[in-house]
């Protein structure tokens, strides 16, 4: 199990060890071609992990306004987002949900009480 953990971890840096700042703000940019997966994900991790400074985000935010993304790059920003933080668990039954109806639920409660 360490030997594939150890694989994958070897396997990322190869695919990230010429990534820096600089080159994903002008990849966006010139916008000639759209970010990888990995590379949104390695900027986004980079900036939590504060190796990416605000200006730079900005400027790269700026170049997506500018230029746009592809469903791809929107996909995998979202993702990295979601994975840069806590994940909550939405599982737990005893948590509100989107089939309980509160609205319904208070109105019963309300005609009951009357």
């Amino acid at each position: 199990s360490s030997s594939s953990s150890s694989s994958s971890t070897t396997e990322t840096l190869s695919l990230t060890s010429h990534l820096t700042p600089q080159v994903i703000i002008a990849k966006k940019r010139q916008n000639r071609e759209p970010h990888t997966a990995i590379e949104i994900s390695w900027f986004i991790q980079q900036f939590m992990e504060g190796n990416v400074k605000d200006y730079q985000m900005t400027a790269w935010l700026m170049a997506i306004c500018l230029n746009g993304m592809t469903d791809e790059e929107t996909a995998a920003l979202t993702e990295s987002m979601v994975q840069s933080g806590v994940v909550m668990d939405w599982s737990n039954p005893s948590l509100p949900n989107s089939n309980n109806n509160n609205a319904a639920t208070a109105s019963q409660q309300q005609q009951q009480q009357q």
